[in-house]
């Protein structure tokens, strides 16, 4: 199996449906921005502080690449594909699968949740909304569209395409 990137929106349930998708079909699971953390020793949300984003990006960029490997789903941060033609990288060595979900259950899944792209002090809502369009035509180039996504969802694209 060619690997699986899982994209959308911060909130979106990458992580918690990638972990499942990968148990069910006995293949290998990386979140990316845990990845990253291992390997450099500080997390995405601190990088970005304390280096910016673009800084972030190009590093982020990085280990997408280096863990490009067969037999594995990942789940991707919410801004990997739109940057440094990272869609281009995934759609042309796996498969691309965009999680979408409503701006509401976002909105209430990261309520409590702190993101360095997130002013958690602010109202969340105009916030997400203004993330979510900047990101739409990256996320538009996925190869699959999962709205309101689950793990059977995931599971009877990859059974079909795979």
């Amino acid at each position: 199996m060619k690997p699986v990137y899982l994209i959308g929106m911060p909130g979106s349930g990458k992580t918690t449906l990638g972990k499942k998708v990968a148990n069910a079909l006995g293949v290998s699971f990386i979140d990316l921005d845990e990845f990253i953390q291992k390997e450099t020793g500080i997390t995405s949300n601190a990088w970005i502080l304390k280096y910016g984003e673009a800084c972030f990006r190009i590093l982020e960029s990085h280990y997408l690449k280096k863990i490009n490997q067969i037999n594995i789903i990942i789940s991707c941060g919410g801004g990997t594909p739109c940057f440094l033609n990272n869609i281009d990288f995934m759609k042309s060595n796996g498969k691309t699968i965009w999680l979408n979900t409503s701006i509401g259950f976002l909105n209430n899944r990261l309520e409590n949740n702190k993101r360095a792209v997130i002013d958690s002090s602010q109202n969340l809502f105009p916030q997400i909304v203004a993330i979510y369009e900047k990101r739409l035509p990256f996320y538009k180039q996925a190869d699959f569209k999962l709205d309101n996504p689950s793990r059977e969802a995931i599971l009877a694209i990859l059974s079909t395409d795979f």
